[in-house]
């Protein structure tokens, strides 16, 4: 990596050299640092940007419905600037979590990068600390994928409640943003880059959201200009659905907006989240630290996530499980 840093940077300051020489033989007398130097100076630091960031690229599979998904039994390191960490995802293809009895009722915690913990170790992603610190009574499982929208992690609630073991409570925690991803756009695909470049269509039939196929980076689909309307009737009906599925089988379903971007959500969505009797966690307000050059929550921002959960309805709701239990 220090070589390559090296060539770049020796190679950028000697197109600065010859950018400034050109201009100058061309009559450009009062070129100065402001022109050529700086110009190269902010490719340089987009650059070394890019040669410090390795993603974590083993720990991610293709996968013929949702896209991708994490391979079960890796791990695999995610570089930045401004972090250097590691990801492990265990049997099931989840994020390693603490060690519980298998006779502990669990939650299931379904979302995105937030969720996952993008940026910091195995034990500090909020539901990790949920579990460690304060709910050490139950078995919480964090089975979010990063980048994902609502439309995946429908699709994984699908998978795991068909299996015979299923979660005892059931937890989706979304950012605004993933409202964008619930529509297949190739900015979104571009954005992602190699290995991400296929998302599900969903297709609003008869009131319900259902799923069509698996979209790519050069299809017509995803080119199309769609409609802020049409982002959120998907949205809004996945999480109803996802309510309905856990509803069926007598497992409680939370429904979690996590602190990220505005706080003025989609006023569609929250409304039929009330109308549908889905207990709500609003954590928008809450001011959490993050990483450095990075929107993502630092170690004690997931704390503070975290605590903030636990005196919520979802803290009440586990705490009078167990007390029933016991």
């Amino acid at each position: 990596m220090l070589k390559n840093l090296f060539a770049s940077l020796i190679g950028l300051i000697a197109s600065a050299l010859m950018m400034e020489v050109g201009l100058r033989a061309y009559g450009f007398s009062n070129v100065t640092n402001s022109t050529a130097v700086e110009y190269y100076a902010r490719i340089a630091k987009k650059r070394l940007q890019e040669i410090a960031t390795k993603r974590p690229s083993e720990i991610y599979m293709v996968d013929e419905r949702l896209g991708w998904r994490h391979r079960p039994g890796t791990h695999d390191t995610h570089v930045s600037p401004h972090f250097s960490v590691t990801y492990t995802i265990d049997e099931r293809g989840y994020r390693v979590g603490s060690k519980a009895a298998s006779y502990r009722p669990e939650v299931l915690f379904l979302g995105d990068s937030f969720t996952f913990g993008a940026g910091v170790e195995d034990h500090q992603p909020y539901p990790r600390v949920l579990g460690e610190t304060f709910w050490r009574d139950w078995h919480v499982s964090n089975a979010e994928v990063s980048a994902w929208g609502t439309t995946q992690a429908y699709l994984l609630l699908e998978e795991i409640l068909a299996k015979p073991e299923r979660p005892d409570v059931v937890v989706y925690a979304m950012i605004r943003h993933n409202v964008l991803r619930n529509v297949p756009r190739r900015g979104w695909m571009r954005f992602l880059g190699p290995g991400h470049n296929h998302l599900p269509l969903f297709e609003v039939k008869e009131g319900r959201a259902e799923f069509v196929r698996l979209v790519g980076h050069d299809d017509p689909i995803a080119g199309r200009k769609d409609t802020r309307a049409e982002r959120i009737e998907v949205t809004r009906l996945l999480i109803v659905q996802m309510h309905e599925e856990c509803k069926r089988r007598g497992i409680p379903f939370f429904f979690i907006l996590l602190p990220h971007g505005p706080p003025d959500w989609p006023a569609g969505i929250i409304r039929t989240v009330m109308e549908q009797g889905i207990p709500l966690i609003d954590l928008t307000q809450l001011e959490v630290l993050t990483l450095k050059g990075d929107a993502h929550p630092s170690p004690d921002g997931h704390v503070q996530i975290a605590r903030a959960i636990s005196r919520s309805v979802l803290g009440q709701t586990l705490s009078e499980w167990q007390q029933r239990q016991n």
